[in-house]
């Protein structure tokens, strides 16, 4: 049974141990956040299909992207405050970093600004998620094509393409494209092109 143990094939074979549930899949939010107060983030603004397992990773994702835009939007210092409250080597660093300004009384935090920066956490985040999205969705599509038709043609043909790309890359290409990517160096990237529209 392609390499697993019996033990745990046996069960699967008896239909009667077998719960069977479908997977639901729901479009992502049109907006991810509602009069510059709220902000959806993981599931609540695209949910994913797990197929691919990156459901976590896009809400950790998101986190991250929407804590340096916050910072780096609505966190106001005096200029000499500046790159030290942005640049750090991680969250906790950009946190702690933003928390010490404040307290030191060097930075406060401008809620008129909340409203831009969900808006440039939509405009950074959606084309990123709905790309894992479709991905998952087409492997889980190939998965159930699989199922329902172990011999066809198709399948056959997209078990020789999803070969080629494991043996080239190591795993799916879909995947390699999430585990590479930096969400700190592309929302630094957002922000500076955001303070050079605002320097104008």
């Amino acid at each position: 049974a392609d390499g697993w143990a019996e033990q745990f094939i046996a069960p699967l074979l008896d239909p009667k141990s077998v719960l069977r549930t479908g997977i639901r899949a729901r479009a992502p939010a049109r907006r991810w956040h509602h009069r510059g107060r709220v902000a959806l983030l993981g599931d609540a603004a695209h949910p994913l299909v797990s197929y691919i397992g990156q459901g976590a990773m896009m809400a950790v994702e998101d986190v991250g992207v929407l804590v340096r835009l916050l910072a780096g939007m609505c966190l106001q210092r005096r200029p000499e405050a500046v790159d030290a409250a942005v640049i750090g080597n991680g969250d906790g660093d950009l946190l702690a970093a933003a928390a010490d300004a404040v307290a030191a009384g060097e930075a406060f935090f401008d809620v008129t600004r909340v409203g831009d920066a969900f808006r440039a956490y939509e405009k950074l985040r959606i084309p990123r998620t709905r790309s894992i999205a479709e991905d998952s969705t087409t492997l889980g599509r190939m998965l159930l094509e699989r199922t329902l038709h172990p011999t066809s043609q198709a399948v056959a043909d997209d078990e020789r393409r999803l070969a080629d790309e494991v043996s080239r890359h190591g795993t799916l290409r879909m995947l390699v494209a999430g585990a590479a990517y930096d969400y700190a160096a592309d929302t630094a990237r957002a922000l500076a092109g955001l303070r050079a529209v605002d320097a104008h």
